[in-house]
């Protein structure tokens, strides 16, 4: 049985009508036909977790082969907890993300790439698993981004590892039925 065959778990329940309302708002980032949602969202406990990848639990685990938390690519929330949502304010511009995820992986489950920004200057991040969610450096808004540049790397990631404001962001996900 394939594992778009199998039974979803128990844990995995389905978002409060409102709450599958506002995520029709959110423009998705696409990889091949998954539907990446980049969400900013606030849990029963008042908690905002501003990076959070809501989407339909199925899908994803037919796009990943399983689970991205079991091997490491974040974290889970329970979709019935969430109480409201919205795009993600942290989030890289959706169109530019899905450049991204169709210029495919730069090596085994990461993405190297640039971004320039509206000011000329070009960022370099190297991220697992997905795109949507760079660390941002402080003097950086998300919306600054006007281009992308699948692939590219520094060349002093030949001598050193990726720093802080290089690589990607802490982020749950959150698969609903």
């Amino acid at each position: 049985m394939s594992s778009e065959e199998r039974p979803l778990p128990e844990w995995v329940g389905s978002l409060r009508p409102e709450v599958a309302a506002q995520l029709l708002k959110v423009q998705p980032s696409f990889h091949s036909d998954f539907r990446f949602y980049p969400c900013e969202v606030v849990t029963d406990d008042g908690t905002v977790h501003p990076r959070v990848y809501v989407v339909e639990a199925r899908s994803l685990r037919k796009y990943w082969g399983g689970w991205p938390w079991e091997e490491g690519f974040g974290n889970w929330l329970k979709a019935e907890t969430i109480q409201s949502l919205r795009s993600s304010p942290v989030r890289l511009h959706p169109e530019l993300a899905s450049i991204l995820y169709d210029a495919g992986e730069s090596g085994m489950a990461y993405y190297a790439f640039g971004v320039e920004l509206q000011d000329g200057r070009r960022l370099h991040h190297v991220t697992l698993g997905t795109v949507d969610f760079p660390q941002w450096r402080p003097d950086v808004e998300p919306s600054d981004a006007v281009l992308v540049y699948p692939h590219e790397r520094l060349p002093e990631w030949a001598v050193r590892a990726p720093t802080e404001h290089e690589s990607g962001s802490a982020y749950h996900w959150a698969p609903y039925r």
